[in-house]
């Protein structure tokens, strides 16, 4: 079944499809290399960090920009940013959630 395209991205209707010789490489990597890993993680939450907080400063923009009086004045890109933000949050956090099972 393929996913259908939304008016973002292909993200929000990929239904998981985990590959257990890839997972069990990670968790391979992950736990015989500290190093590696360190730094793998610490990429990763940054760039997790980062993704949330402009996904957060953008909806709060966003939600600023409506409750105002004056004619609403959002820009299209605005919203596709955001979504895009909050996307790339969600499969981070997918990573993450995989990295804590195969090498808690």
């Amino acid at each position: 079944h393929k996913p259908q395209p939304t008016e973002f991205s292909y993200v929000n209707l990929q239904e998981p499809c985990p590959s257990q010789e890839f997972q069990s490489l990670l968790a391979k990597i992950l736990l015989d290399d500290e190093g590696r890993s360190t730094k793998f993680l610490d990429s990763l939450m940054n760039q997790l960090n980062w993704s949330l907080s402009e996904f957060v400063g953008i909806t709060q923009e966003i939600q600023s920009l409506t409750t105002r009086t004056e004619p609403l004045m959002l820009e299209q890109r605005q919203i596709k940013i955001c979504a895009a933000c909050f996307e790339i949050s969600v499969c981070l956090l997918r990573v993450l959630e995989m990295v804590a099972t195969v090498a808690p």
